[in-house]
Order: structure tokens, then C-alpha cells, then sequence
């Protein structure tokens, strides 16, 4: 099986490696070579288009931001689209639109070629240590061939069902923790009004019900001005954005998520798409 990886940012570099140590050579594509150095140094063969890669390959993984970066990367100029061998195999792992994905498997069927939609769940320390859980949806048959290469880059690797159904479920899961954050960092804005201790606070949170693991590290990452990116507030903007257009197409409420998601464009505006996206905090904290 040849296997072709385009999208080598920081979660795309570590599960390449993965990738390449379960299976040997990768055909590796990125708008930046540079990001490929040290993957080209080990088993990784450059390609200088996606539809090159795409001739040379017969399993194409994508990381990509979002839907604009996947579009670009199949239907564009020397796009994968031209390159696509028969019955060979795409796996788009980007969060992206569930709607999206669904027409994708419908246009990539027409041409012979078979669609997995497997975004994934985690940090960057997950996809180091293979540890991400990947949720995937699509034809069945295809899943169980394409499975083992999955768990190269995973804990688990768990079938939702039919296309788009594993980009329904990352929108879910994601949007819970933009959510999750954005009150954290008001419930912290307020016990800092109420002279209250945030550092008992947060040890509190390991103990109970309502905590989780997430608010209790990007509670003391804040707490520690500490908003190192380890999933950039830009990309949960865009999840948070994602979600709140794929309920409106589907009319399911989003009353909640419709705010979160604003409060998250507010934070791109001030420029700290780049942050970790606990760094919504500061957003409340201007307005104190």
C-alpha cells in the first residue's frame, strides 16, 4: 500500500511520524517544504503537488485547518483531483463541515475513489504519543481495510457509521470545549472580583462532577498567564463557527454555541489566534 500525507502542521508532523514507523516510506506533500525537513530525513519522499502524490499513492491522509484548505488541496490547481488512481482511498481528518464531508464521498464515489471522513481527538502531546481517539464515518467495508492505519496514529479508532458522521460528532465534542473554557474563564473573572482563591478553586474541580481534566489544566495554564498553543483559538473558532452553521442547516437549536462562537471571533479580532485557546480569558479579563 502506497500512503501519501499532505498537511504537516503540528498535529500533522507527529502523526506522519507515527505513520511511517508502523508502515515504512511516505509521500508527503505541505504548502511549506520546510515543515517536511526532518520527516525527509527519515522515510518520507517529497512530492511536489498533491496530484502527484495522488498518482504515486494509494492511501491519502489530509490534516488541514478547514474546508478552504481541503478544496484547495483536491479541486485546485494540481489538486489531488487530477492524480486520484482508481479504488484508491481518501481520508480527510480535518475538522471539517459534516455537509462538506458528505459531498465529498458522494463527488469522489462518481470517480472510483472511496472517502473516509476521521477527524481526531486530542493535543499535540496525544498525537506524539499516540494517544488521539479517531472517530471516523463512512462506507464500512472501507473503514475496516483502512483501520490498521489509523491505529498507527491512535489509542482507539471507533466507527460512527455512514459520511459525515465522524464530523458531526467531532463539531459536538469540540463545542463542548469551547464552551467548557469560555465559562471557566468567566467563572475565574469572577472569583478574582470576589477575592476569592482560584488556585483552591481549581484543585476543587479535579474532585468533583462538574470538573474535567481540561478545565483543570487550562485553569492553572491560565491562572500561570501560560497560553502556549496546544489547539490555537483560531481553530476553535472555526470549530465553534463550524458547529453553529451545521445546527442552522439542520435546524437544531444553538443558543449557546451561537454566543460561545461569538465570544471566540471576538478573541480573533484581538489577535490571539495564535494563542492556545484558554486565551479567551483574556477577553473577560478586558473587561474588568
Amino acid at each position: 500500500m502506497r500512503i501519501g500525507f499532505i498537511g504537516l502542521g503540528m498535529m500533522g508532523r507527529p502523526m506522519a511520524k507515527n505513520l511511517m514507523k508502523e508502515f515504512g516510506k511516505l509521500n508527503l506533500w505541505n504548502r511549506t517544504k520546510e515543515k517536511a525537513k526532518n520527516l525527509l530525513k527519515q522515510k518520507g519522499i517529497w512530492m511536489k503537488t498533491p496530484s502527484e502524490l495522488a498518482k504515486n499513492s494509494d492511501l491519502i491522509f489530509l490534516v488541514l485547518e478547514d474546508k478552504k484548505a481541503v478544496e484547495e488541496v483536491i479541486f485546485g490547481d494540481k489538486g489531488l483531483w487530477k492524480g486520484l488512481n482508481k479504488d484508491s482511498t481518501v481520508i480527510d481528518m480535518t475538522t471539517n463541515l459534516p455537509e462538506y464531508s458528505i459531498s465529498l464521498y458522494k463527488k469522489l464515489r462518481e470517480k472510483n475513489i472511496h472517502f473516509i471522513d476521521a477527524p481526531v481527538l486530542g493535543t499535540i502531546p496525544h498525537a506524539e504519543n499516540k494517544e488521539l481517539l479517531i472517530i471516523a464515518g463512512g462506507d464500512k467495508n472501507t473503514f475496516k481495510k483502512v483501520k490498521k492505519y489509523l491505529d498507527a496514529m491512535s489509542r482507539k479508532t471507533i466507527y460512527i457509521g455512514k459520511p459525515g458522521s465522524g464530523a458531526y460528532l467531532k463539531l459536538f465534542i469540540n463545542i463542548l470545549g469551547a464552551v467548557s473554557i469560555a465559562i471557566l474563564s468567566e467563572g475565574l473573572v469572577y472569583l478574582e472580583k470576589a477575592k476569592i482563591d482560584r488556585k483552591k478553586a481549581i484543585e476543587i474541580l479535579s474532585e468533583i462532577t462538574f470538573g474535567s481534566s481540561a478545565m483543570v489544566i487550562k485553569g492553572k495554564n491560565i491562572l500561570a498567564n501560560n497560553f502556549k498553543p496546544f489547539f490555537k483559538l483560531k481553530l476553535m473558532e472555526k470549530d465553534a463557527r463550524y458547529f453553529v452553521e451545521t445546527s442552522r442547516k439542520i435546524d437544531s437549536p444553538s443558543i449557546i454555541s451561537s454566543v460561545v462562537s461569538e465570544i471566540y471571533r471576538i478573541g480573533k479580532r484581538k489577535n490571539l489566534s495564535n494563542l492556545d485557546f484558554g486565551a479567551v480569558y483574556k477577553i473577560y479579563k478586558e473587561l474588568i
